[in-house]
C-alpha cells in the first residue's frame, strides 16, 4: 500500500514518497516516476524510448507495457521484463519502508535482467525446446546440513553482505540476451 493510501485510511500521517521524499506516493510514483523508478529504466531502456516510456497516465501505460512483447533494442521479451522490473521495485520499495536495514541488490538492473533470463529459460523448458539436466541428488545424513556455494547461501535478498552475484552480473545493456 502506497504512502497516499495509507494516509487516506490512518495508517500513516506523511503521503510523500519515502525514497525521495518528493510528491504524493502513488502506484506510478513508485514504479514509474521515483527517482529510484526512474534510473532503473533508465539504465534498462534505450534512450529514444525514454520518453514514450514516461509519458501517459497509469493504466494506460500499464496496459501497453504489459501487453508490448517486444521493445527494440532489448532481446528479452519485454512483457516479462517490465512486469519483474515492477515486481521488484514494488517489492524494494516495501523493504525501504518496512524493513530499513535490509539490504537491496546492487545492481538492481542485473538482478531483474537476470529473473527475465531464467523466466526465458524455464518457458523453453516447458514448451519442450531445450533439454533441462537434472543434477543427481542423494539426501544427506541426518544432522549434516548440505554446503551450499556462497552465492546461494547468501543472496542479496536476506543476506547480510553483497553476493558473489553483485560482481558476476553486472552485464551491459549490449549482453542482456
Amino acid at each position: 500500500m502506497t504512502n497516499g493510501n495509507r494516509v487516506k485510511r490512518g495508517l500513516a500521517s506523511d503521503s510523500r514518497c519515502g525514497g525521495c521524499n518528493g510528491s504524493l506516493e502513488d502506484a506510478v510514483h513508485v514504479l514509474r516516476d521515483c527517482p529510484h523508478a526512474m534510473a532503473f529504466w533508465q539504465v534498462l531502456l534505450p534512450g529514444n524510448k525514454w520518453n514514450e516510456f514516461f509519458s501517459g497516465e497509469c493504466r494506460e501505460w500499464w496496459t501497453k507495457n504489459v501487453m508490448r512483447r517486444e521493445m527494440e533494442g532489448i532481446p528479452l521479451q519485454w512483457n516479462v521484463l517490465f512486469a519483474l522490473g515492477c515486481w521488484w521495485l514494488w517489492r524494494w520499495r516495501n523493504q525501504r519502508v518496512f524493513e530499513p536495514g535490509k539490504q537491496l541488490p546492487f545492481n538492481k538492473v542485473a538482478f531483474v535482467v537476470n529473473q527475465a533470463r531464467q523466466v526465458k529459460e524455464a518457458a523453453r523448458i516447458l514448451r519442450g525446446e531445450a533439454p533441462h539436466s537434472v543434477l543427481p541428488v542423494s539426501k544427506p545424513r541426518v544432522g549434516i546440513r548440505p554446503v551450499l556455494p556462497e552465492s546461494e547461501e547468501r543472496s542479496n535478498l536476506g543476506g547480510d553482505r553483497p553476493s558473489l552475484y553483485d560482481a558476476l552480473y553486472m552485464t551491459p545493456r549490449s549482453q542482456f540476451s
